[in-house]
């Protein structure tokens, strides 16, 4: 899959002095994201025309930029015109999704080649109109702009029904105005292809929607004006990904108003598993409140929530609710004006100044990514971490040159963690070695084993102090017995 990047970055007629001035807005080498590599002074064209090269890589690797600069200006000044064309040129390049193993915690470099692939997926991703799937995992879009999603023995339907309904809360704590209108109907729904396999296959869903622009002066309803919204849904599926990756984007005009994701759950479920601090949160559909708050059903999850049939795969900390145990809501954004309101229609008493809060209101472009996982056994939150964590850290990737002879590192690993269960919380350079925290999940004893170039280790406590616990290292191999819910801090040195 290859995507093709722009080489025209600027492109304008001006004075000789403003073409010049290009050149400020640079920060050292940067220009535009990239790095300037040269410059081009073309006195027969009209109007003459200065180019900026620029590129992703250094090259060539070192540049005096200032004495670039100062010669550009001797010949833009030479040519004695002051009606000037400059133009920003990035060199010609692709983006090309490619299949890269790496070591646990490790790295390694790749660079083109022409040979053949050596590599054929195990469950390769594919596209067939507006329909996607690896094997692991079958995707298609509906009339509605809503997804049916098959995995793991479970079958979705109707998920990612958008729901926008009016906020006349503050930044405390949600509530709906006394007449409320929700709008989760689209105007218009298209499809558009995007990429067709095999290491990922994409469709982005348009849908427009008539969101009220806000509340009346009374805050008691939503106004009658209408913003006119389009939210893109990108949709991808990857090779041997047991889920399915979304992209949610849009403009926001509206305000003082709450939208969220929801999925029909496959069977009712009276209870969700969230991912909090150090431990799997499970919660009932009991609401908690209390002196002077209307019990809210929304609770917070950090990197998965799970109920009947299916996990939500989390990049960040987000808010949901598990909705008369047969529907699961993520809130995608919540647009609101003070600090805290006096009339407040869930809250019997201020809860902070009624200051107002405009960048609270979210206008402007907005995304929210998540990933869809069908799940046959919601409990079996090792295996549902295990993917929430695949899905949230991506490569770390830096461009680089391509090295003299002999110099060439192909990478190198670094630790490796095995245990159903067990989450590697923190990992910290200290005292010449590693600290390593551990976490286990699961409500049952569990084993985790740590690998890597280390060969001994001793038991931490959570502040970093030694404790008398031995531990024993074979082989660059930690062997650790965990209680349920228990955390443990290792360090590991040479």
């Amino acid at each position: 899959m290859v995507t093709d990047h722009p080489t025209v970055l600027l492109d304008r007629e001006t004075t000789a002095e403003e073409a010049l001035n290009v050149f400020e807005l640079r920060h050292a080498r940067e220009l535009y994201g990239q790095l300037i590599s040269g410059y081009d002074v073309d006195a027969e064209a009209r109007p003459p025309t200065l180019t900026i090269t620029v590129d992703r890589l250094p090259e060539p690797p070192e540049v005096d930029v200032d004495g670039l600069v100062a010669s550009a200006r001797r010949e833009v000044e030479a040519v004695g015109r002051d009606d000037w064309r400059v133009v920003v040129s990035a060199r010609a390049s692709q983006h090309v999704r490619a299949r890269v193993p790496v070591p646990p915690l490790g790295w390694t470099t790749v660079a083109p080649t022409d040979d053949a692939p050596t590599w054929t997926p195990l469950a390769p991703a594919r596209r067939e109109g507006t329909r996607l799937s690896n094997g692991l995992i079958d995707v298609g879009v509906a009339d509605d702009g809503t997804l049916s999603v098959s995995g793991d023995g479970v079958r979705l339907d109707g998920v990612g029904r958008l729901v926008d309904g009016g906020d006349a809360g503050d930044t405390y704590n949600y509530g709906p105005p006394p007449q409320d209108e929700l709008v989760d109907t689209p105007e218009r729904v298209e499809v558009r292809p995007v990429h067709d396999g095999p290491l990922a296959a994409a469709v982005e869903i348009l849908r427009t929607f008539a969101w009220p622009t806000g509340l009346t002066e009374d805050r008691r309803a939503r106004a009658g004006t209408r913003a006119i919204t389009t939210v893109r849904t990108a949709v991808e599926v990857r090779a041997d990904e047991p889920f399915v990756r979304l992209r949610i984007g849009f403009d926001n005009a509206a305000r003082d108003h709450r939208l969220r994701w929801h999925a029909p759950l496959p069977e009712p479920d009276q209870r969700t598993r969230a991912e909090g601090q150090f431990a799997v949160v499970a919660r009932g559909l009991h609401c908690e409140g209390g002196h002077g708050e209307h019990p809210l059903p929304t609770a917070p999850a950090h990197g998965f929530v799970a109920t009947g049939g299916l996990a939500l795969l989390l990049d960040h900390v987000s808010e949901y609710e598990l909705v008369d145990g047969e529907e699961l809501a993520l809130t995608l954004l919540r647009a609101t004006s003070h600090v805290s309101v006096n009339d407040h229609p869930y809250r019997a008493e201020p809860a902070g100044p009624q200051l107002p809060t405009p960048m609270n209101q979210c206008q402007g472009p907005w995304e929210v990514g998540f990933a869809v996982r069908p799940t046959a056994d919601p409990d079996d939150v090792g295996a549902i971490a295990a993917d929430a964590e695949r899905y949230r850290l991506p490569f770390l990737q830096r461009p680089g040159t391509a090295p003299g002879a002999g110099t060439h590192t192909a990478g190198a690993g670094g630790l490796d963690l095995a245990g159903e269960g067990v989450a590697l919380s923190a990992l910290r350079r200290r005292d010449g070695g590693r600290e390593a925290r551990l976490v286990n999940l699961a409500a049952e004893a569990r084993t985790a084993t740590l690998t890597g170039p280390f060969e001994r280790s001793r038991t931490l406590s959570l502040l970093g102090s030694p404790l008398d616990e031995p531990t024993t290292v074979a082989d660059g191999r930690l062997t650790l017995r965990l209680e349920p819910h228990e955390i443990r801090t290792v360090w590991l040195g040479d």
